[in-house]
This record gives structure tokens, sequence and C-alpha cells, in this order.
């Protein structure tokens, strides 16, 4: 039975999408093209969660997302930052952060502890999409996931945009989220393949 890494994630307006996409694109000028993020592959979101899964779980894991969403409704999420931090293989990565908000915190919550008896955390890197670059940081952030849940389960949401230094952000302050999505796991926790997922209305 195939296992993969998959990533709970929370897909931001097609707008604001869009300026991330381009942020992105300005990193790709000046630094190796490490991670190129596109509407289809790569696509730029909020991750609630990762983690392992057998591949028969998936039809199981888009009734419980769907289930579950029924109870949620569309949330207005506010920018809060540009976040660069150094990264292990020797450059920047920078981040759109937004505040805390605690709606987004109730949908991490209540999917993780749905979807926690499918999850493992004894993972390599032959359950990423294949080709993909998994380095230390990588696996030891998915991992992390495995004790979390309930109260202390803290999301600091954000979207990543690249490697590099992002000078200047001029998108929207806020914007709506309606979507949630499940993708197979690609290079540095991309979302590269589309697995499932459900609209918010």
């Amino acid at each position: 039975m195939k296992k993969i890494v998959i990533d709970i994630a929370v897909l931001p307006s097609q707008e604001m999408m869009e300026v991330i996409i381009e942020l992105n694109k300005e990193l790709l000028t000046s630094n190796d093209q490490l991670l190129i993020l596109g509407e289809v592959v790569n696509v730029p979101h909020i991750s609630l969660f990762f983690g392992c899964v057998d591949e028969d779980a998936l039809p199981e894991i888009q009734k419980i997302i769907e289930r579950e969403s029924q109870n949620f409704s569309p949330i207005r999420l506010e920018v809060d930052q540009i976040k660069t931090r150094n990264s292990v293989i020797g450059n920047f990565h920078s981040s759109l952060q937004m505040s805390f908000n605690e709606v987004l915190s109730h949908w991490q919550k209540t999917l993780f502890a749905e979807l926690k008896p499918y999850l493992f955390y004894d993972i390599d890197p032959s359950m990423f999409v294949p080709g993909s670059h998994v380095n230390s940081e990588v696996m030891g952030w998915i991992r992390s996931h495995e004790k979390r849940g309930g109260d202390d389960f803290l999301l600091i949401p954000h979207i990543t945009i690249g490697f590099g230094q992002v000078k200047k952000f001029e998108g929207p302050s806020f914007f709506t989220a309606s979507k949630i999505a499940f993708y197979h796991v690609g290079s540095y926790c991309t979302c590269n393949k589309w697995l499932g997922g459900v609209d918010i209305t």
C-alpha cells in the first residue's frame, strides 16, 4: 500500500494567489529556481497541518473534510507582515504572515482531530512527490506535527513566497479564504499535486 505525505491547507483568494505568484517570480530573477509557485502546481496556500497517509485513505479524508466543512463559513484574513528568515540551504526564505485568526485555528483543530486516526509520521523522502528536494528541515517540520493538537496547537498562518528577500508588498491588506484542499507534498513543503478539497460557502 503506497504511503504519501499530504498537506491539509486553506487556499487564498484568487487575487491574493496572483499577488503571491508575482512576488515569487520576482525572487526567481535573482535566485536559483528552487521554488516556483503556480495556480496548479506548487500552489500558494496556508498550511493547517501535515501528515502521512495510506493512499487508500484519500476518499475517506475527502468525505471527512466535506462533512466538517459544512459547519464552516468563508473567513476574512488580515495580512500582518512579510517575514524573512535564514534557511538551512544557505538562503533567505520569505513568507507572507497573517494575523492570528480564531476561526482558522478552529478549522485546524477540528480537522486535525477528525483526521488524526489516518495520520502517521514515520516518513521518508520516497513518500513525497517523485523528484522532490527533501532536506532535514522539511522532514523535521512535518514530523513535528505528530505531537500537535488540542488547545496547544498554535497556528501562525502564513503563505510561503519563495527563497530570497521580498523588498515590498503592495497587495491587499485583507482577503477572504473559502477553499480547503489537500495535496501531495513536493519540494520544500509545497502543495504540489491536488488530491481533493471543498469550497466553503
